[in-house]
């Protein structure tokens, strides 16, 4: 309201010796610089204050944050004088004095009241009322009034652009503002002084006299300093109590912890002291073994080592003069089982027999355990079916599991032949070592092998036409090795169902497997050494209905790709590659392998067109047809199928319309 009035020169002047009038009375001297700045016209910077001023009055947000500082500010004085207040009060005990105070105060009061009467009283030229609030700023004649919101222009003046608002008017503003404030606080403070002098002076006359029980007036009249201090000295016991409290459970939890790391550390070195212990025993009967004690005559270990030695050689006659080498494999297996003294049957001794000679036929002389055995439950007392890659069935051992993909685990030397000596053994695995050699004659006489698995070591030797005498072979997985010579006939083995061969030294033609109707996975694949199969592909391959995954790549095959392919209905995966004497045209009836998810005929010696047939295989994932002289252009029915990044040709792209080169 009092901007609002602002734009009045005569308002502005009469406000002006008003409040010089003012400060020269109260002996204020903090406004004088800006009395003399106001002589001078307003600025610019002076009305760009302003109007600033004025926007952030008007945002409700300034309005609210304005109105929280004055909040902070009213709570500080109201704790400043109820401190005042108690000071006073405990000052004061006398009603005489009391009444001299009380009438000192209402002569300030009157003198006040006759002060702000003297001063004129500043009215609104739009105002309808002509008496003047007495404790709000007077109202001027301007462009804006105060509202809810802040400070808006007025309807009559709300389209004004020029105010000759002065920063000095703005701060005189403010200045009457906050000595109004102060001497309103100040005269609550005196009254509430002096109602508290009153009532302690009513509460003194009820009581006792002083010199009969002075303890009680003097409680009284410090009653409320007293309550303070104790809250403050109750609060700061509560603090330090909880900091007591805080400081017991902190030492409570790291003695706990400390405990428990000591209980860890203890356990940790117990445990390591087990386990060495348990190694060393271990490594005491098993690789560093006294042969010397199965032979020393006054022993009960040489009377078990003769009789296991006796019952051995009758049930496997020509291990005779392997048990007797001293540092052979079978020897020490023997005599391991010796120093054990288990109680077990014929047939788990036998079982147990062959197993220790597995084992030291890859550890050394001196002891030295291969990476492969050493954190494995190998030879121990339990029973047998309870080691590593080992799977029994009624206590026999079906299957021996020990493949590894690890450079570091590898096991090198021989297959050892003594795994013919297990009878029950269906399933053998020694994939991904760095075994040599040729594959000993004798697991060709384990006609009960079912899956047979020598891939990725180095093998080396040709394969025994005796390979057909394993007629319960249902998976035979040789490659990866460097196997040389021509590939035995393979007809016998009815229920062969997965054949890899790949990436040997083979020479000669293609495997005669006529009778392998079962097969389900075929992978016959060269090396880039020496491709040295040759010949045609065998019409026999598309009558192998089963097939659900075909490889042929890296050969010298010759000639074209039947229509016959048709007939491989199962097929998911087929890959025909880098052959560059397998040409002709790609036939149509490759569009009934439906159930393909993968197609892959790089680098072949294909011409013509490439077949829209190609569209109807709607399950295609990967489509290779790089390396090949296609003529035309990409059908379109191909472009429909969902292979993203994994169609892959070299046609120009000005040819193709949704290849990738």
């Amino acid at each position: 309201t009092f901007l609002s009035t602002a734009t009045d020169p005569r308002a502005l002047e009469k406000e002006k010796a008003l409040m010089e009038q003012d400060e020269k009375k109260k002996k204020k001297n903090r406004n004088d610089k800006l009395i003399e700045s106001s002589e001078s016209s307003p600025s610019q910077d002076s009305l760009a204050d302003i109007e600033s001023f004025i926007s952030s009055a008007i945002d409700p947000r300034a309005v609210a944050k304005e109105r929280a500082l004055l909040k902070q500010d009213e709570e500080e004085k109201c704790h400043d004088s109820f401190a005042y207040t108690e000071a006073f009060a405990s000052g004061i005990s006398d009603p005489e004095t009391i009444a001299k105070q009380r009438a000192l105060f209402n002569q300030d009061d009157d003198e006040e009241n006759s002060q702000r009467e003297e001063q004129p009283q500043i009215t609104s030229e739009n105002s309808s009322s002509e008496t003047p609030r007495p404790k709000k700023a007077p109202p001027l004649p301007g462009a804006y009034r105060a509202d809810s919101d802040g400070i808006v222009p007025t309807e009559s003046n709300r389209n004004a652009k020029d105010f000759s608002y002065s920063q000095t008017t703005m701060r005189r503003v403010e200045s009457y503002e906050t000595e109004r404030r102060r001497q309103e606080d100040l005269r609550s403070l005196k009254d509430q002084t002096l109602a508290v002098c009153e009532t302690e002076v009513s509460l003194r006359e009820g009581m006792p006299d002083i010199s009969e029980n002075p303890i009680i007036p003097e409680t009284k009249l410090k009653r409320s300093s007293n309550e303070i201090a104790n809250n403050i000295s109750s609060d700061r016991n509560n603090d330090a109590k909880t900091a007591r409290r805080r400081r017991k459970y902190v030492v409570l939890g790291s003695v706990v912890i400390i405990i428990l790391i000591i209980v860890g550390v203890l356990a940790g070195t117990e445990n390591a002291d087990l386990k060495q212990s348990s190694d060393n025993k271990q490594k005491a009967t098993t690789d560093n073994i006294d042969i010397d004690q199965c032979y020393n005559s006054t022993t009960d270990i040489s009377e078990r080592y003769q009789s296991l030695r006796t019952e051995i050689i009758s049930r496997v006659p020509n291990i005779a003069s392997a048990v007797d080498n001293r540092y052979s494999s079978a020897r020490r297996s023997l005599c391991w089982i010796a120093l054990a003294d288990l109680s077990i049957s014929n047939y788990e001794l036998i079982q147990r027999f062959v197993m220790g000679m597995v084992y030291y036929r890859f550890v050394e002389e001196d002891g030295d355990v291969p990476p492969f055995f050493r954190n494995s439950k190998w030879l121990n007392d339990e029973s047998i079916c309870n080691w590593d890659f080992i799977e029994c069935e009624n206590d026999q051992i079906q299957a021996l599991k020990m493949q590894t993909r690890r450079d570091a685990y590898r096991l090198e030397g021989r297959i050892p032949t003594e795994l013919a000596l297990l009878s029950s053994l269906t399933y053998l695995d020694l994939d991904g070592h760095g075994l040599s050699g040729e594959i000993p004659p004798e697991l060709w006489s384990m006609n009960q092998l079912k899956v047979l698995k020598l891939g990725l070591n180095d093998l080396t030797g040709e394969l025994s036409n005796e390979l057909s005498n394993l007629v319960q072979l249902e998976e035979l997985f040789i490659g990866s090795n460097y196997f040389s010579g021509t590939i035995p006939e393979l007809n016998n083995l009815f229920n062969l169902k997965e054949l890899d061969i790949r990436y040997n030294n083979f020479i000669g033609s293609l495997p005669s497997i006529l009778e392998c109707k079962n097969l389900v996975h075929l992978d016959i694949r060269g090396n880039y050494a020496g491709n040295n199969l040759d010949g045609t592909i065998p019409s026999y391959i598309w009558g192998l209905t089963n097939l659900t995954s075909l490889s042929f790549g890296l050969l010298d095959l010759s000639g074209t790709i039947s229509t016959e392919i048709g007939h491989l209905t199962n097929i998911e995966s087929l890959h025909f590659f880098e052959m560059d004497e397998l040409g002709g045209a790609l036939p149509t009836e490759i569009g009934k392998l439906t159930k393909s998810t993968i197609l892959a005929l790089p680098d072949l010696d294909l011409n013509g067109e490439i077949p829209s047939e190609l569209g109807m295989l709607s399950n295609l994932e990967k489509l290779h047809l790089q390396g090949v002289a296609w003529d035309g252009t990409m059908p379109q029915e191909i472009c429909s199928l969902s292979l993203g990044s994994e169609l892959w040709t070299d046609m120009e792209i000005s040819r193709c319309r949704c290849c990738i080169l």
